[in-house]
C-alpha cells in the first residue's frame, strides 16, 4: 500500500502541501491553514485568499509533475531537467500578487488620509461596511472555477504523460512541461481582478459630504435644524456635525443626545441651549472626511 502511494505523483504533491502547512504553522503559531490570507482586520482577505490559493494551486502542480518525471525515468538514465513554470500561469500569479499588493496599500493609504475610518468590517464576501460585496464574490468564484478546471488539465496531462514529450493533440503543447492557462480564461480572470481593484479605489474616493441646504439657517436654542444635501452616510454612528465659531475659529460639535435624524441626504437636529448666540461654520464629517461647511446663525433668544 505504501509502496503504490510512493509511486504516485499526486501523493507528492499532497506532501509539499502539508510541508506548507508545517512552515506557515511553524512561523504563524496557527494551526488555521488559510492564516496568511487573513488582513489587517483578521478577518479573511479576498484578494490574499486567491494569491494563497493560486500558490497551493501552483506548487501541487509543479511537485506532481517532477515527481511523475522521476517516477517515470528509466532505471540508470540522467535525471530529467525540471520543467519550466508556463507564461500564462506566471502571469496569473502575477495578477494575483499585484492585486492583493495593491488592495492592501489602498486600504492603508485611505486610512491614514482619513478617507475611510479605523474600523473595517470586511470579510471574504463583505465590504468595510459588513455588506455583501459583489465584486469579491465574482473574483472568489473565478478562481475556485480556475482551480477545478486547472486539477482535471492535470490530470489528463499526468495521464496521457505529456511531460516526456508524448504527443497528444490539444493535450500536449509542444515542449510541455506543466499544463497552461487558457488565454481567455485568463482575461476573464484579469477583468475581475481589476474589476475588484477598481472597486478599492472608487470606495478610496467617496465624495465629501455635501451641503446644499440648511432650513432655518438662523435658529435659537431648542429649534430643530434640517441640513439636506449628499454622502451624508447612514446614521450618525462614527459621523458628526461640526461648528466653527465665525469670529474665534474654535471648533466644536453638536453633541449626539441632540441629533435627531440622520440619512444619507437629510439630518435633523436640535440646537444645543449651550450654545453662545453669533454666526457659526456648519459642516458634516462622515467616512472619515469632512465637508465644505455653511452659514449658520444662532439667535439672540438663545444667548447663555
Amino acid at each position: 500500500m505504501l509502496s503504490m502511494m510512493i509511486r504516485s505523483p499526486y501523493f507528492w504533491g499532497i506532501v509539499a502541501l502539508i510541508c506548507m502547512y508545517l512552515l506557515s504553522l511553524f512561523n504563524t503559531h496557527s494551526k488555521d491553514p488559510f492564516y496568511l490570507a487573513r488582513g489587517h482586520n483578521g478577518q479573511s482577505s479576498t484578494s490574499l485568499s486567491q494569491n494563497l490559493i493560486f500558490t497551493i494551486l501552483t506548487v501541487f502542480a509543479y511537485v506532481t509533475v517532477v515527481a511523475a518525471r522521476f517516477i517515470d525515468s528509466p532505471p540508470g538514465e540522467p535525471l530529467p531537467a525540471l520543467p519550466a513554470v508556463p507564461i500564462n500561469l506566471l502571469v496569473l500569479m502575477g495578477l494575483s500578487i499585484t492585486t492583493s499588493t495593491t488592495s492592501k496599500a489602498i486600504a492603508i493609504t485611505s486610512q491614514a488620509e482619513g478617507k475611510s475610518s479605523a474600523e473595517d468590517k470586511s470579510t471574504l464576501l463583505k465590504d468595510r461596511d459588513d455588506k455583501f460585496d459583489l465584486t469579491k464574490a465574482q473574483m472568489l468564484i473565478w478562481a475556485l472555477v480556475a482551480v477545478g478546471v486547472y486539477l482535471v488539465v492535470l490530470y489528463s496531462f499526468i495521464s496521457a504523460k505529456c511531460y516526456l514529450g508524448v504527443n497528444v493533440p490539444d493535450l500536449c503543447p509542444k515542449d510541455a512541461a506543466l499544463p497552461d492557462i487558457d488565454a481567455a480564461f485568463l482575461v476573464l480572470m484579469g477583468v475581475s481582478q481589476g474589476t475588484y481593484v477598481a472597486g478599492k479605489l472608487v470606495s478610496r474616493t467617496t465624495a465629501k459630504p455635501l451641503i446644499e441646504h440648511i432650513l432655518p439657517a438662523k435658529a435659537k436654542a431648542k429649534e430643530q435644524v434640517s441640513i439636506e444635501g449628499h454622502f451624508f452616510g447612514e446614521g450618525k454612528d462614527g459621523n458628526s456635525l461640526i461648528l466653527k465659531n465665525g469670529t474665534s475659529g474654535a471648533e466644536d460639535g453638536i453633541p449626539m443626545a441632540d441629533i435627531k435624524d440622520w440619512k444619507e441626504t437629510k439630518i435633523l437636529f436640535e440646537v444645543p441651549d449651550t450654545l453662545a448666540s453669533g454666526k457659526y461654520i456648519l459642516s458634516v464629517r462622515s467616512g472619515g472626511q469632512t465637508g465644505d461647511g455653511k452659514d449658520f446663525e444662532v439667535t439672540q433668544e438663545n444667548a447663555k
